[in-house]
């Protein structure tokens, strides 16, 4: 929408609902669906410029870091694409349907999928994983060297 007028500059559908909030980056919006595809629009006219299909569907907001786009399908795995080609750099299946956005801090690439995992963001290996609690449905904060949790049961965790 055009932020002054409020009017509808492009639209384009997707083949089904989306329950997660877009990232942009170099003229693109990076975007998934529950059609299990995750799309590429361009932000000037609304043209897909890629799109990349995921075993289920796409709750997971992605996150940007330079040239990677990183995001979570139901499947329980993760993705590294490509943001100007779409082409997969890598992909990591973990354990729960992933449905919290990634954090990418330097290297290291923080998730929630059943447990908290910090993975390599050049190669997507596993660095390490932690069961920290049984209701972890916070988006990991990096800040100060550390990593910071909330759990519904009220507990706070923080990583080094």
């Amino acid at each position: 929408m055009d932020a002054k007028s409020g009017d509808i500059l492009w639209k384009t559908p997707t083949g089904d609902g989306i329950d997660s909030s877009p990232a942009v980056a170099k003229e693109t919006l990076f975007v998934g669906s529950l059609d299990y595809f995750f799309y590429a629009i361009d932000t000037v006219n609304g043209a897909i410029r890629w799109r990349h299909e995921a075993e289920l569907g796409i709750t997971s907001s992605p996150a940007i870091f330079g040239d990677l786009v990183v995001f979570g399908c139901k499947a329980g795995v993760l993705r590294a694409l490509n943001v100007q080609t779409g082409k997969v750099i890598w992909a990591q299946r973990l354990g729960q349907a992933i449905t919290a956005p990634p954090v990418i801090s330097g290297s290291t690439v923080w998730i929630q999928s059943g447990m908290t995992y910090a993975l390599n963001l050049a190669d997507g290996n596993i660095l390490w994983r932690a069961r920290l609690g049984n209701s972890l449905q916070s988006v990991p904060v990096v800040a100060e060297a550390a990593v910071y949790l909330t759990s519904i049961e009220g507990d706070v965790y923080a990583l080094a």
